[in-house]
C-alpha cells in the first residue's frame, strides 16, 4: 500500500438437557444452562460436519525495503525473526508472502522500455525473502503491482499525483501490460526458480496518491481481463492464479463487472480487497461465482502498540474476517517494520538492529500457527458469551482441529465447547495461550469427554485448543 509510515489512514478500526438445548445447538447458538447445572453456564456448539470455507493461509509482505532491513540484521537475530514469522513449530507459521511486481519507488522495472527486458533490477531483498520463506515450507507467493511501467501510463510516471485523470494505464498499452504481468510470472521461474502462485492486476485501483499507484475503473478491469489477460496468459502458459481487484476498502465493487461477465469471470480465481475502510461483510457475488475471497492488506498507522490490547484488537479482526466475511486468506501489511508505527508484525530498529515482538504477532499466530492450509472453517457460535469470540476449524484428511477463543473480558471466562457430530474425539485437547505475560504458551491438556471440553480463558487472552 505505502512506501513510508508518514501517511495516516482511518481503519475500519454442563449443558442443559431438553428441547431448548437441541434447538439452540441446531442453529449454532450458545446454550444457556439453568442455575442448577453449576459453572460453566454456557455451552458453545461447534458443528463438526458443517463445513464453511477452506483456508489457504495467513501472510504479510516485505515490500518497500522492509525485507532488506530484515536481511541486514545480524544472522542470529535474523534467523530468530524468520523462525518467528514462518515456523509452524517455533513461530506463528505464516503461509503467504506478498511481494511487489516492481520496486514502486524509483520506477525501475523489468521492462524499462517497450520490448526491452532487464531482470537484474528486481529487488534482491524480495527474492531473498521468498527463498527464506520457502525453507520453512511456504508455498504461496503472491505478487502485486503498485503501478505499470511509467511508459505505459498517461502521466509517464510510476507515481500518481494531483491529477487523477492522468494516473492511468493508456488503453493502447493494455496488451503490453498483460504481457508484462505474464512475463513477470514466467520470468521469476526461469530466472530465479521461484514459482509465483498468485498474480494481481493492481494495488488499490481506487486510490490516487503521490507514490506508485494507478487508477482503474471496474469496467476497465473487465475489458482488460477479457480482451488482453485471457489470450496473453494462455499464450505464455501462465499457471498463477489471477487475483483482483485489491481495492482500498473491503468490498467487491471493483470486481462486479468482471464477475458478471461470463468470459472474464472464468479467468479470475481470487477476489481480494484491503481492509482500510468498510464494514467486514461477505462478498456475495464472489461467493456466488465460487471465487476464493482474500483480505490482502490491513494495518493501522498510529504509534506502535506492542500490548495485549492491540493484540486482542487484531485477534478480533481476524475472527471477523474468517467468520463474517468468510475469507480463505488473511494478510497483515508488513512482516517487519523499521518505523515506529503499527504497520509491521515485528518492529526493527534500523540503527541498532534490535527488534520488538508485538503482541499482535502472537495473537494472529493463534490462528496462523494452528489453522493450516487445507483446513476448513466449521460452523459454530461466533460469540458464545459476552466478550468472547470463537472460530473453529478442522482438517478433513487427518481429523485434526483447532478452536480459537478470544477473551476480551478483564476476568477469566469459562465455557463448555461441544463438538456436535464428532463421534470419536480425542481424550484431551491442548491449549496455547497468548496474554499479557504469555506468547503462544502451551498449557496442560484439557479433558475431552462425550464430545465436549471446558475452556477456561484467562483475562485478556487468546487461546487455541488443538485436538486430533
Amino acid at each position: 500500500m505505502r512506501t513510508s509510515g508518514k501517511r495516516i489512514r482511518k481503519t475500519v478500526s454442563k449443558s442443559a438437557v431438553g428441547a431448548a438445548m437441541v434447538a439452540a445447538s441446531l442453529i449454532g447458538m450458545p446454550i444457556q444452562a439453568g442455575a442448577a447445572t453449576g459453572t460453566p453456564s454456557t455451552t458453545a456448539v461447534v458443528h463438526w460436519g458443517s463445513l464453511r470455507q477452506q483456508i489457504v493461509g495467513f501472510g504479510a509482505s516485505g515490500a518497500f525495503g522492509q525485507a532488506a532491513s530484515l536481511q541486514m540484521m545480524p544472522a542470529k537475530d535474523r534467523n530468530k525473526v524468520l523462525s518467528l514469522l514462518f515456523s509452524a513449530k517455533n513461530g506463528i507459521g505464516l503461509d503467504i508472502v506478498r511481494s511487489l511486481v516492481n520496486d514502486g519507488v524509483d520506477g525501475k522495472t523489468i521492462e524499462p522500455a517497450p520490448g526491452q527486458w532487464d531482470w537484474n533490477i528486481q529487488p534482491d531483498d524480495q527474492i531473498w525473502l521468498m527463498n527464506e520463506a520457502r525453507k520453512y515450507g511456504v508455498t504461496t507467493l503472491m505478487s502485486t503491482p503498485w503501478s505499470p511501467p511509467a511508459w505505459m501510463k498517461k502521466n509517464d510516471a510510476v507515481a500518481g499525483g494531483k491529477n487523477v485523470l492522468t494516473n492511468v494505464l493508456l488503453p493502447k498499452y493494455y496488451h503490453a501490460y498483460a504481457v508484462y504481468l505474464a512475463k513477470y510470472v514466467t520470468g521469476y521461474w526461469s530466472h530465479f526458480h521461484i514459482r509465483i502462485n498468485v498474480i494481481s492486476i493492481q494495488n488499490e485501483p481506487n486510490w490516487n496518491t503521490n507514490y506508485a499507484s494507478c487508477v482503474w475503473t471496474p469496467q476497465q478491469f473487465d475489458t482488460f481481463i477479457r480482451e488482453d489477460v485471457i489470450p496473453v496468459f494462455k499464450q505464455y502458459d501462465v499457471q498463477a492464479k489471477l487475483m483482483m481487484p485489491e481495492q482500498l476498502n473491503w468490498g467487491e465493487q471493483y470486481a462486479l463487472p468482471t464477475l458478471k461477465d461470463p468470459i472474464a469471470s472464468k479467468a479470475v480465481s481470487i477476489v481480494a480487497a484491503h481492509g482500510y475502510a468498510g464494514t467486514v461483510a461477505p462478498l456475495p457475488v464472489a461467493e456466488r461465482e465460487h471465487k476464493q475471497v482474500w483480505e490482502t492488506e490491513i494495518s493501522t498507522f498510529g504509534p506502535d502498540d506492542p500490548s495485549i490490547t492491540d493484540g486482542l484488537h487484531w485477534a478480533k479482526v481476524v475472527n471477523d474476517y474468517l467468520t463474517v466475511a468468510n475469507v480463505n486468506a488473511w494478510n497483515y501489511w508488513w512482516l517487519t517494520n523499521t518505523g515506529t508505527d503499527n504497520e509491521g508484525l515485528i518492529n526493527i530498529n534500523p540503527v541498532t538492529g534490535k527488534y520488538v515482538l508485538n503482541k499482535r504477532l502472537f495473537t494472529i499466530g493463534n490462528y496462523s500457527r494452528f489453522v493450516r492450509p487445507g483446513y476448513y472453517r466449521i460452523a459454530a457460535a461466533r460469540s458464545p458469551m459476552a466478550g468472547v469470540f470463537l472460530s473453529a476449524f478442522k482438517d478433513p484428511k487427518t481429523g485434526r482441529f483447532a478452536v480459537v477463543l478470544v477473551n476480551e473480558n478483564n476476568s477469566t471466562s469459562t465455557l463448555d465447547v461441544s463438538m456436535k457430530g464428532l463421534s470419536h474425539g480425542p481424550s484431551s485437547v491442548v491449549p496455547y495461550v497468548t496474554s499479557a505475560t504469555k506468547n503462544l504458551q502451551e498449557g496442560s491438556p484439557v479433558a475431552f469427554s462425550q464430545g465436549m471440553f471446558t475452556a477456561a480463558l484467562p483475562a485478556q487472552s487468546v487461546t487455541t485448543y488443538v485436538g486430533n
